[in-house]
C-alpha cells in the first residue's frame, strides 16, 4: 500500500512540473537588486507589494530613492463589479469581478525601464439575495486574491525588466 501512495504522489509531483506549476518560494528573479516603491494611494495595495518585493530573493526594498537600482510606480488599482447574468425574476445571479493594476518603472535616472502597463483578472461571482451577508464576505476574500494575484503577475512582468538598459522612446 506504501508503494501504491508513493507511486501516485509521485505522478502527481511529475503532473504539476510538467504544466508549469512551481511553489510560491522558488520566488521570480529579477535583474535588478535594490527597488523603490512609490507609493499609491491604496495602503492595503502598497503593504502587499511591499512584503512580496521583501520575500523575492535578492531584492532589497530601499526607503531612498536614489539608493533603488529600479522604481517601481504603482499608479493605480481598480476593482470593478459587471452584472453578467439575471436570472428569470430579474435578479442578478452573476456578476463578473474585475481587477486591475497600473504601474510603470524607471532607473535611479527617471529614464523609463517599463512603459505604462497594467495587469487584468477577471473571475465570475455566483450571486444569490438569499445569502446576502455570506456574499458579500465571500466577495471580499475573492477581490484580495484577485489583488495578490495581480501583484504575481505585475512581478513576472518585471523580472524581464533590466534597469541598466533604458527604453529607447520614439522621438528621443
Amino acid at each position: 500500500m506504501n508503494a501504491m501512495r508513493r507511486g501516485i504522489l509521485g505522478l502527481c509531483c511529475f503532473w504539476l512540473s510538467g504544466c508549469g506549476f512551481h511553489w510560491h518560494s522558488q520566488g521570480v528573479h529579477f535583474l535588478f537588486k535594490t527597488v523603490f516603491i512609490k507609493n499609491s494611494s491604496n495602503t492595503t495595495l502598497n503593504n502587499e507589494v511591499l512584503a512580496e518585493m521583501s520575500a523575492s530573493p535578492g531584492i532589497k526594498v530601499v526607503t531612498q530613492r536614489n539608493e533603488a537600482d529600479l522604481i517601481l510606480i504603482l499608479t493605480s488599482l481598480s476593482q470593478t463589479d459587471q452584472i453578467l447574468t439575471l436570472d428569470a425574476q430579474g435578479s442578478v445571479s452573476q456578476y463578473s469581478l474585475i481587477s486591475r493594476l497600473n504601474f510603470r518603472a524607471t532607473d535611479k535616472n527617471n529614464q523609463e525601464v517599463l512603459v505604462p502597463s497594467h495587469v487584468i483578472i477577471t473571475r465570475v461571482f455566483n450571486y444569490n439575495d438569499v445569502e446576502i451577508f455570506a456574499k458579500e464576505s465571500e466577495k471580499i476574500v475573492i477581490q484580495a486574491d484577485m489583488r495578490h494575484q495581480l501583484i504575481i503577475q505585475m512581478l513576472e512582468k518585471l523580472s524581464t525588466v533590466d534597469p541598466h538598459h533604458p527604453i529607447e522612446l520614439d522621438g528621443n
